[in-house]
């Protein structure tokens, strides 16, 4: 029997747990009250003592059993202050990681940072109008004094653009080379390659001076001056006669080569020249003659063209758009990143305010669970105080149960189990932030008005920007 009631009592405790507490997932557990009493065998003590009649009936102190009880009792409740002691350190570091204050502190500063960095900004903006419109201002008073010395009663005409001037000339260039290259080619020592050659450096000549008449010369015959217009009409004539002169001398050449001699082509067309402009036998020399004048006539043209038919005028008229273009562009890009910085201001600081919301919310949320947390362990103790009074009934009734003489007095009392003051646990009130919701108030509403500063300082620069184009001459001498 005693090796059967061995393996019995083996097994019966096997799945026992090691300690006194029911699995929970409450911040305080609960005690297995059931589990003490079986392991401090409080009906058996109870009973045994009570047989001796002890404690005796005059005691007026716990006896061993019931400080045991109630040491147990006060070891768990010291176990619980510290589990929220360290539960209330948890919160503090919480709360003191949103530094609500701090964060209201930065905020502010970040606010005023923004504004001083829109305000220089927008001085840098209007030092650089200012110096643009002045030139803008001083073009068109150079153009309004040319118009009104040279007499003019419209704008300036002339190609937006010069590539396609530039490409018909490059087009001529290229046309007369090959041209004259095919017509040259008869009598070189190079063959097709030499007369291209040949035909480059006469074609580069011949339409390189006719642009440059049609550029500087044919313009000065709308001039104003009549010394210009003289020196224009001189230059005209004496480029129609080297035109004209240049491609006989070219067409003699082409005989030449075309000659017995062509390695003396040069002289020999030269001679011929001399003797006899005039007198060109070959038909393709005649052809080059033509169309040399031709190009040369064109290229004239074709550089006159490429500006304004008075002189300067297109040039200045360029120059005026420029400058404006270069006010227009650099206005615009100022406006762009003045308005992208507002933007960037305002929508900063809203995020910011809801920073500050959120941080707001999160202190109150972290107070609520430290309130709970507050209550839960308060009832914690009372919870203590309730399972002691358990346990010593149940050690006091069966004590009771078997006295022959009476008990002592305070089995009939009630056990109270004192509950620690705050002051006791060092609980860490939260004293510096009593004002937040003021704070936070104030803050919000600072930030409101320095979106509103930003917005005002907004237009207040578009204004300034707008009266910069009223600026005068007279205004920027007299240093406005």
């Amino acid at each position: 029997m005693g090796i059967i009631k061995f393996f019995k009592n083996l097994f019966s405790t096997a799945h026992e747990s090691a300690h006194n507490y029911i699995p929970s997932m409450m911040p305080f557990l609960e005690l297995d009250i059931d589990k003490i009493k079986k392991d401090m065998r409080l009906s058996e003590n109870g009973k045994l003592r009570g047989e001796k009649n002890e404690p005796q009936t005059e005691s007026t102190i716990y006896d061993d059993m019931e400080h045991e009880i109630i040491m147990l009792i006060e070891s768990e409740k010291k176990r619980s202050i510290q589990s929220y002691l360290d539960s209330l350190k948890t919160y503090a570091d919480r709360l003191r990681s949103l530094d609500i204050e701090a964060s209201i502190s930065e905020i502010s500063a970040t606010a005023k940072e923004a504004i001083v960095d829109f305000k220089a900004q927008v001085h840098d903006g209007l030092d650089q109008l200012h110096q643009l419109r002045r030139q803008v201002v001083e073009i068109e008073k150079e153009k309004e004094i040319f118009i009104k010395i040279h007499e003019l009663n419209r704008t300036a005409s002339f190609p937006q653009s010069r590539i396609l001037h530039i490409g018909i000339a490059f087009t001529l260039l290229s046309v007369e080379s090959l041209i004259n290259g095919n017509f040259l080619s008869l009598g070189s020592e190079f063959g097709l390659l030499g007369g291209v050659m040949d035909a480059l450096a006469i074609s580069a000549l011949n339409v390189g001076v006719g642009m440059f008449v049609g550029i500087k010369i044919f313009p000065n015959l709308f001039h104003k001056n009549n010394v210009r217009k003289l020196a224009g009409a001189i230059g005209v004539i004496l480029f129609f006669g080297f035109a004209l002169i240049f491609n006989i001398v070219v067409a003699h050449y082409r005989d030449a080569l075309g000659g017995e001699f062509p390695q003396t082509a040069a002289k020999l067309a030269i001679k011929s020249f001399h003797d006899s402009p005039l007198n060109i036998s070959d038909f393709k020399s005649l052809m080059m003659l033509w169309a040399g004048l031709s190009f040369s006539l064109i290229a004239a043209a074709d550089g006159f063209y490429m500006d304004d038919r008075y002189p300067g005028y297109g040039k200045m008229e360029r120059r005026r758009s420029e400058i404006l273009q270069d006010y227009t562009d650099q206005k615009s890009d100022l406006m762009e990143v003045l308005g992208n910085t507002k933007d960037n201001a305002s929508e900063e600081m809203k995020k910011a305010e809801t920073e500050i919301m959120f941080r707001r919310k999160e202190y109150y949320s972290i107070l609520d669970a430290r309130d709970r947390m507050e209550a839960s362990f308060k009832s914690h103790i009372k919870y203590l105080e309730d399972c002691s009074n358990n346990l010593l009934s149940v050690y006091r009734e069966a004590n009771k149960a078997v006295r022959t003489v009476s008990a002592p007095n305070h089995f009939n009392e009630h056990f109270i189990l004192k509950a620690p003051a705050d002051t006791d646990i060092g609980y860490p009130r939260d004293t510096t932030i009593n004002d937040l919701e003021e704070k936070v108030k104030r803050s919000t509403n600072s930030l409101i008005r320095r979106i509103g500063n930003v917005l005002k300082e907004y237009e207040r620069a578009v204004e300034r920007y707008k009266q910069i184009e009223q600026l005068t001459l007279e205004d920027f001498r007299n240093g406005q």
